[in-house]
């Protein structure tokens, strides 16, 4: 029930007091699954018809002595009323309500509305979690004046007769609101102890036998099974905490391992027929393997309070003395660490901040209700808006009542290809355009180039059909063998011609005889040879009959059914009721309305209101899509996103900012941004901007630091101090930059602001290149030099067009070599190696 989360059973313990029965002889009172409330008189005392077991687990008020103390009124009606209004009488308004309604059965409604307004603060209560509830905000003091109350192991209040105490709305609902959902239940079973022992005989004699057990850690009810032959008995069960009866509840949360005491004590008068014979005992326990909250020193004042969870401080966090509501002003989140209301614009880790209130929650008590945890950073981001569930802030899960999951989103409306099933949109067949199932029989309609056949998609319609505009397979009248329409056939059965007036006749040469009476045309004596039918009936699979059935409608004084999905219908185009699982529009079945259009829960489909696209309701404030220049807010449709709105509910972000709480925060100055987890983080202490977290990936240093652009390291600067070795540098006079003595040849390489991760061209890589490039030019200038040389000496020749190098006569290359111009390589270590080579 409830998506898992299961029903809530509140069951009345019983009004048979008076004859001394015991509520743990009814099997739903007695169910770990029910609530099994008890009932106080209006002074807080103990009803004349009360039960009392050990399976109670709280109380409401009801009816007591009709005398002396008033009675529980209701709203319901005496049917009485209306018997005399219909009768002409005037009738008694004093009968409108009963005003002496009692017993258990009118406390448990109470109980039952109770924990519907629990269920209404968190519908994600599951059936413990509504009995945890009821057990840590049921009171006992104002029935403590009754006889009967223990003190449990874990020191709570108990009563066989009151349960835990009478039931605090109030108290429930405000704890429903913080509540954390239980652990998975943890189910304990003992040995079975088969030793057959004897009841003795005599009253107020008993048996006794014991059982240890290391049960469940965290006990939520306990439950005794015993088989035995005898009558009038009394049951105490005794641990080394609690001695009380049979018990289902009353253990709840002790610790239930050790020594369990088992007492049958006979209760009736001596027994003639001797002793009764005890069969065997085991116990169960029914609880949590791990602790779901501390139980202990759990005091009544401190139930509403939310629990404190240790928690690290986040980026940003400043200690604010004020109020909560500074932190709200601030558009800062609260939150309460160590006992120190702190502001933060970013909710520590395993929380997240809820702009609704400007407070930070724990993430686990908010999954289910829309938040998704991130498991490498600890931290809950919110679903879509149309998502109820979801595996990150783009991947839905499940979705809200008035949407349908479709490829990890939510959408109003199941698309083309696909059809709705639980919430779902799943493919159709291969074959259908629509459809209202999986199977190829389940289609609605075709692609242009198939006609739709008994839901089935042909690329033609059989034999004795046709198709009509909306390629659907329309069966020929029952002459014909083929036909264009339903009245024009093309070829006619073996035994018919078609003559000039679109009419048709049987063509007998033999003698001829009557038809069945209600047939005015017909092919043989037999009620199914009808071919036309007498005035009054109708024709239907060969017979005449006085009315079509369900399903089918008349034309032409012919039975014709109706549309697959249609269960009643007047024609074609007008159903008047259709099947399950389709909702009837404008004279159509659909499986979901259509756009602009709603189910009103009645299988029809109503109109949106104007501002709405697609809606779940009749009103304003029922959209869920809205027209093109309207924005969705709270499911109303707004031409401009409202203040709170917009940059605080992002479901994702660019680079260069932090995602938290639905707000983009940008990373400041002395931050980088980490592509891996997508957030925010502080560079390191000597860097004043970064593109990491090391020393080694500074852009711009903080304090008296310098920066070295090619290491990007801060260093200290040279001021003339005297520095350790570590620290010792050279200076660019020229420059005035700090460069780290071990390496004086480096290139800097411009990074880009908005990718950092490459902006290091280690000068390792560049030193080979340059000094391979250098060296092959020697080799080719000591090449040409050489070959130049050579023909210079006249060693060899160089023969082009009939012309010839010749020598330079001495006098004229003296004055070459003079005005020559001389090129030399040097090399300054404080420039860049584009710059190396230059004329002096």
């Amino acid at each position: 029930g409830r998506g898992g989360l299961g029903s809530i059973f509140v069951w009345a313990s019983g009004n048979g007091g008076k004859h001394n029965d015991n509520c743990n002889c009814d099997g739903y009172t007695n169910s770990i699954y029910t609530i099994s409330v008890s009932s106080a008189s209006q002074a807080g005392v103990v009803p004349w018809y009360l039960e009392q077991c050990s399976s109670t687990l709280a109380t409401t008020y009801s009816s007591g002595s009709s005398h002396l103390e008033k009675n529980i009124v209701t709203v319901d009606v005496d049917f009485s009323y209306f018997t005399e209004l219909e009768s002409g009488q005037k009738p008694n308004t004093a009968k409108l309500c009963t005003k002496s309604h009692t017993g258990t059965s009118a406390s448990a409604p109470i109980a039952a509305a109770i924990c519907a307004l629990a269920l209404e603060a968190n519908p994600l209560l599951t059936w413990r979690d509504m009995q945890y509830l009821i057990v840590l905000t049921s009171r006992y003091k104002p029935l403590e004046r009754n006889s009967g109350w223990i003190t449990n192991g874990l020191g709570r209040q108990v009563s066989t007769t009151f349960g835990y105490g009478l039931m605090d709305a109030a108290a429930m609902v405000n704890l429903a609101k913080e509540w954390k959902t239980l652990p998975k239940q943890h189910i304990c079973t003992t040995p079975t102890d088969n030793t057959e022992r004897l009841i003795p005989s005599g009253k107020d004699e008993k048996m006794e036998t014991s059982m240890n057990t290391t049960g469940c850690k965290n006990t939520e009810n306990a439950a005794l099974n015993l088989m035995f032959c005898y009558l009038d008995l009394k049951i105490k069960l005794k641990d080394l905490l609690i001695t009380g009866l049979l018990c289902l509840f009353i253990f709840w949360g002790e610790n239930p391992q050790g020594n369990w005491k088992l007492a049958i004590i006979n209760e009736g008068s001596i027994n003639k027929d001797g002793p009764g014979k005890f069969i065997s005992w085991y116990l169960v326990f029914y609880g949590t393997e791990t602790r779901p909250f501390s139980l202990k020193h759990l005091k009544e004042k401190q139930i509403f309070q939310r629990e404190k969870e240790q928690a690290f401080t986040a980026r940003g966090v400043n200690n604010i003395p004020d109020s909560i509501n500074h932190c709200a002003t601030r558009r800062q989140f609260h939150i309460s660490i160590n006992g120190e209301n702190i502001c933060t614009y970013t909710c520590p880790l395993g929380h997240y901040g809820d702009v609704t209130d400007f407070a930070c929650h724990m993430c686990d008590n908010h999954v289910q209700m829309g938040f998704s945890p991130d498991a490498e950073r600890n931290q809950c981001f919110p679903c879509l808006p149309t998502c109820s569930e979801c595996e990150s802030n783009k991947v839905c899960s499940a979705c809200k009542a008035e949407f349908f999951l479709y490829d990890q989103k939510c959408v109003p409306i199941c698309p083309k290809g696909t059809y709705a099933y639980k919430k779902i949109c799943k493919g159709c067949h291969s074959s259908c355009e629509t459809c209202f199932g999986p199977l190829s029989s389940n289609c609605l309609t075709c692609t242009t180039s198939h006609v739709l056949h008994n839901n089935s998609c042909f690329s033609e319609c059989p034999s004795n059909y046709f198709f009509n505009d909306d390629n659907i397979c329309i069966r020929c009248h029952r002459s014909c063998e083929d036909c264009a329409s339903s009245f024009a056939c093309t070829t006619c059965h073996s035994d018919w011609v078609r003559n000039s007036e679109d009419s048709w006749y049987n063509e007998h040469l033999d003698i001829c005889q009557d038809c069945y009476y209600r047939c005015d045309h017909c092919s043989g004596p037999n009620t199914q040879d009808c071919v036309y039918c007498e005035s009054g009936y109708v024709w239907h699979n060969g017979n005449c009959i006085e009315a079509c059935p369900r399903g089918y409608f008349t034309s032409q004084d012919e039975c014709v059914p109706c549309d697959i999905q249609c269960a009643e219908c007047k024609n074609n185009e007008n159903c008047l009721l259709c099947k399950d699982g389709f909702i009837l529009h404008s004279g159509k079945c659909y499986q979901i309305c259509p756009m602009g259009y709603y189910d009103n829960e009645k299988h029809e489909c109503k109109i949106c209101h104007t501002e709405c696209q697609h809606c779940f309701g009749p009103s304003n404030s029922d959209c869920s899509s809205c027209h093109e220049g309207y924005q969705l807010v709270e499911n109303t449709c707004q031409p401009y996103c409202p203040d709170d709105y917009g940059p605080t509910y992002c479901s994702s972000c660019y680079d260069n900012s932090s995602f938290s709480n639905n707000v983009c925060i940008p990373c400041l100055d002395d931050e980088y941004f980490n592509k891996d987890n997508k957030q925010c983080e502080r560079c390191h202490d000597n860097c004043g901007r970064c593109f990491g977290p090391e020393d080694i990936n500074c852009l711009s240093c903080s304090g008296l630091l310098r920066l070295d652009e090619v290491k990007h390291i801060c260093l200290p600067c040279c001021n003339g101090a005297l520095l350790k070795k570590s620290e010792c540098c050279t200076c660019s006079r020229d420059l005035d930059v700090c460069i780290n003595s071990d390496h004086p040849r480096s290139i800097a390489v411009t990074s880009s602001s908005q990718d950092f991760s490459e902006v290091i061209v280690p000068l390792k890589h560049i030193i080979p290149i340059v000094i391979g490039v250098c060296f092959l030019a020697v080799l080719v200038f000591v090449f040409i030099f050489g070959l130049l040389q050579g023909y210079s000496v006249g060693l060899c020749e160089l023969k082009c067009a009939e012309q010839k190098y010749e020598r330079v006569p001495s006098n004229i290359a003296a004055k070459f070599d003079a005005e020559m111009e001389k090129i030399s390589l040097t090399c300054d270590d404080l420039e860049d190696e584009d710059d190396t080579y230059e004329k002096v």
